[in-house]
């Protein structure tokens, strides 16, 4: 958030919008929060009482916000707010997971055990790190194609340590096997988040 009056000016935004219809504010990563944002929103907590503004904010470690924040005590109920802890996932759960991502095809027992350990309950992660495995090398599918058979050797399989490097290795997988999907998504991130369908035609036979 910028300093001086730009600050000021978003505060003022930021509580006049909601007397003309209700305002939704969401903020994630809010472990990695700045000083200046925090201390905007702690300004925004101290009214959010009189206010049709929602706002949510999401954080993925155990941290949660500076202590002595405003925003502590509006999540713990003081002023109408509420603290959501969303669980990971059980081992079993995972499992399961792990299973259906191969879409009706058995996975070795020790592949299921492999990518839920790295998963570490984080569904999306789980996703991506089981589809990293699904496109390697050290999976083959069997004969009648209701099950796969382990032919590598897990250690060796270097999965993704992150949840970024592991879209990124299944987009590269993806694009490998799909060469023109490739420039379809270059060409849809050129284009931006909203663009008609003959536009993108248009563009694609350029």
């Amino acid at each position: 958030i910028p300093f001086g009056d730009s600050k000021k000016a978003l505060m003022e935004l930021l509580l006049t919008l909601p007397k003309w219809k209700p305002l939704m504010i969401v903020v994630e990563d809010t472990e990695q929060i700045d000083a200046m944002s925090l201390e905007l929103f702690d300004e925004l907590a101290k009214q959010l009482g009189s206010l049709k503004l929602f706002l949510c904010m999401c954080w993925r470690n155990d941290s949660g916000l500076p202590a002595g924040s405003c925003l502590v005590d509006w999540m713990e109920d003081a002023v109408g707010g509420s603290h959501i802890h969303v669980a990971k996932m059980s081992k079993a759960e995972a499992e399961e997971m792990a299973q259906a991502i191969a879409e009706g095809k058995t996975l070795p027992k020790e592949v299921v055990e492999h990518v839920v350990k790295h998963g570490e309950g984080v569904p999306l992660h789980l996703e991506q790190l089981t589809r990293s495995v699904l496109v390697s090398d050290v999976l083959k599918l069997s004969a009648d194609g209701n099950s796969y058979a382990l032919t590598g050797n897990l250690s060796e399989l270097a999965l993704p340590t992150s949840l970024e490097n592991a879209i990124r290795a299944n987009m590269d997988a993806l694009f490998k096997a799909e060469p023109s999907v490739k420039l379809l998504v270059e060409l849809t991130t050129t284009l931006g988040g909203t663009f008609t369908m003959d536009f993108m035609a248009m563009m694609w036979q350029q």
